[in-house]
């Protein structure tokens, strides 16, 4: 750990499990016998992703899955304010439904930018799923489809999402607390 901050746990391992199971019946819904590709937005969302496309599966929803990469905040706990995507979709996207999953929607940014770009790829119907939303962060008006959590403006990390490529791998959601 390192020893300029702490952190103090947000939602837990079991909260978020229940949780995904909601989220993957409200998209089973909103996608019927739709045929999906499901795109995770790496690598926050790596996590999260795998369990709701677990959770899909009790839905007989079995989407395509593919992944790009996009980021706004390198090493640093503010975004840019800037949408990279280094790494984009390998499955032709025309004509298809998509279902975007990001770990977190904070400024909006990378959402909007990157279900603009899906369209323009010629996607039929584009859909957003993250597992936190922090609507007091926003600077481009944009609301994701699928929301797990609405969060205070606080930093944080786990399940999938880091401080300076580190602490992926704790269970749970913990916000960072500067010492």
């Amino acid at each position: 750990m390192e020893k300029n901050f702490t952190f103090a746990p947000l939602i837990t391992e079991i909260e978020i499990k229940h949780r995904i199971d909601e989220l993957a019946e409200q998209i089973a819904k909103e996608f019927g016998d739709e045929e999906v590709i499901l795109v995770a937005i790496l690598k926050g969302s790596f996590i999260f992703t795998a369990d709701l496309l677990r959770s899909l599966y009790q839905y007989n929803v079995h989407p395509q899955m593919d992944f790009l990469r996009a980021s706004s905040y390198g090493h640093s706990e503010v975004s840019s304010g800037t949408v990279k995507i280094t790494l984009g979709t390998t499955i032709p996207l025309n004509g298809k439904n998509i279902l975007l999953v990001d770990d977190i929607c904070d400024s909006g940014r990378t959402l909007k930018s990157i279900e603009a770009t899906m369209k323009e790829y010629g996607a039929i119907k584009v859909k957003t799923c993250v597992l936190m939303d922090k609507p007091s962060r926003r600077e481009v008006e944009y609301v994701p489809n699928f929301i797990g959590f609405e969060i205070p403006d606080k930093f944080v990390i786990g399940y999938g999402l880091d401080y300076a490529e580190k602490y992926r791998d704790i269970p749970y959601i913990a916000v960072v607390q500067h010492n």
